[in-house]
């Protein structure tokens, strides 16, 4: 398969599906946002619709989930299922600000199982 092939195959199936989540922490809650994240592997597992799903930090306060989806319908149940409420309705103890929810375009994907 040529790059390009890839690339097509890769944007085809992910196109404007892969939401990013950016939450800050409150100080001094910092091991809750890791606690949280970790244990939220498994509701990201029982989601049939995820087909990638990452739990990332950038620094000490700053957590991320990086997701993909093959279409805006699985996507939507993403956004509007059991992590996004966990997340919510711990909101106000957990985070300093709201989430951010900044819907990413797929470019390019390596994802091996």
């Amino acid at each position: 398969m040529s790059i390009v092939e890839k690339t097509d195959r890769t944007k085809e199936r992910y196109e404007h599906r892969c939401p990013g989540r950016q939450a800050r922490c409150q100080a001094g809650t910092k091991g809750h946002g890791r606690g949280f994240l970790t244990g939220a592997l498994k509701l990201a597992n029982a989601e049939p619709g995820t087909s990638v799903w990452f739990a990332l930090r950038t620094d000490s306060v700053t957590f991320w989930i990086v997701d993909a989806f093959p279409s805006d319908v699985e996507r939507q149940a993403d956004l509007t299922g059991p992590i996004a409420a966990a997340l919510m309705g711990n909101a106000e103890a957990l985070l300093a600000v709201a989430p951010e929810i900044m819907p990413a375009e797929v470019l390019a994907e390596k994802v091996t199982g």
